[in-house]
């Protein structure tokens, strides 16, 4: 095989081509072997998941169940205490431009306006959860205030207790509860939400997590917060009314 000889050469040639259709038809058993191994490996993995898939459909059909029922519990303590519903939302997806105007906060632009529905106190809204406010709306913009800046103040409610505390942003990371009752039973990973208090925000908003309890202190680390965000949900829920006159009272 080492050699290079012509008449060598040419012989080897001859030799491969009549073994290939012989080696072909020799191999069959081992691939048919093979394809059957597959296939006993493709129907174990498919019923596994069948199983898996199965186990999950009971599961949501339990949840459906529940949901169910306490949209049921719902409407029937909404009709016995006169419930009074939200306005309709006006719900727009906007571009977001970083306003680079204050030195001293982080604060964006949200490329929809008054022309598009939005007015002063709507939320900016992603997929993880509340991420600002809109505090001042031109014609085809409105400048929002996040979550972080060391002006917003957010009324939140806290774990499975509702624990009521403002969520106050200090241009960190991870903003902090304050005015929260001294022997209020809050610890790590409890969940914060909008309490609606003070008609700011509409109550039930995720917000985020309960990062550290020390000393006193108590960080939250937000859903969202904002890296690499090109695009954002604005909704009115028709809080401008009740936001305008709470500040004038302030």
């Amino acid at each position: 095989w080492k050699t290079q000889n012509p008449v060598v050469v040419a012989v080897r040639h001859e030799v491969a081509d009549f073994l290939s259709p012989v080696g072909y038809v020799l191999s069959a058993p081992a691939r048919w072997v093979k394809s059957v191994k597959d296939g006993f490996h493709r129907r174990a993995f498919l019923s596994h998941r069948n199983q898996v898939l199965e186990e999950e459909n009971k599961m949501l059909k339990r949840w459906r169940l529940l949901a169910l029922q306490l949209q049921s519990e719902q409407d029937a303590i909404k009709k016995m205490v006169n419930y009074v519903p939200y306005p309709t939302a006006v719900s727009k997806v906007a571009r977001l431009v970083l306003d680079t105007g204050d030195k001293f906060s982080r604060n964006y632009i949200a490329l929809a306006g008054v022309k598009d529905g939005i007015s002063v106190g709507a939320v900016a809204l992603t997929e993880n959860g509340l991420f600002a406010r809109v505090i001042e709306v031109g014609d085809h913009g409105a400048r929002l205030m996040l979550l972080t800046d060391y002006l917003s103040r957010v009324p939140v409610m806290v774990g499975e207790k509702r624990v009521p505390a403002i969520l106050s942003g200090d241009n960190s990371l991870k903003p902090k509860l304050i005015f929260v009752e001294k022997d209020a039973d809050i610890k790590e990973n409890d969940l914060v939400l909008t309490s609606g208090q003070v008609g700011v925000y509409p109550s039930g908003l995720a917000v985020g997590v309960v990062a550290s309890v020390k000393q006193g202190d108590i960080y939250v680390d937000l859903f969202e917060s904002g890296e690499g965000l090109e695009f954002v949900r604005l909704v009115d829920f028709g809080l401008s009314d009740v936001l305008l006159k709470t500040e004038c009272q302030e």
